[in-house]
């Protein structure tokens, strides 16, 4: 990375740094966790525009594409489960 662009740690440290400052430091845990969900939900917005995209290029474009390079929902590694 560029000298310039911060690691996903340094985000995370200072979103809690700043969070904890305004609520108190026994809360860290809970705004680590709350940015840990925050990041996977965009890299689960993020994959699943790109399996759109692939499914779009190589379903709809291409009909001969090979069953192992499909996308499903199912596929996306950072969706998290949701809980009733």
């Amino acid at each position: 990375m560029s000298d310039c662009t911060p690691t996903t740690e340094e985000v995370r440290d200072g979103y809690v740094k700043q969070m904890t400052h305004w609520t108190s430091p026994q809360q860290a845990g809970k705004w680590q966790a709350e940015f840990d969900r925050w990041l996977n939900a965009v890299k689960a917005e993020a994959w699943q525009a790109g399996a759109l995209w692939a499914a779009a290029e190589c379903g709809v474009i291409e009909p001969d594409c090979p069953p192992e390079l499909w996308l499903t929902p199912g596929d996306n590694p950072y969706r998290e489960t949701e809980t009733p």
